[in-house]
């Protein structure tokens, strides 16, 4: 489990801004909640699903 309070100071260490009223609402949002994308990209190029063509930085993440 995920501690928010704790996340967001790992965050903040890293250099990236949080704009989230809650500790659990950020807690959900947790990076390691989702697949790893290079992975993900890995898997689906070499299953022919897909063709690598660029690779992007997220600037940021909106939850509405």
């Amino acid at each position: 489990m995920v501690k928010g309070v704790e996340l967001r100071a790992k965050l903040k260490s890293s250099g990236i801004i949080i704009r989230c009223k809650s500790d659990r609402g950020l807690a959900k949002e947790a990076p390691m909640a989702y697949k790893d994308v290079a992975n993900m990209v890995s898997v689906v190029t070499e299953a022919g699903i897909a063709k690598r063509v660029v690779r992007v930085k997220p600037v940021a993440v909106i939850k509405g």
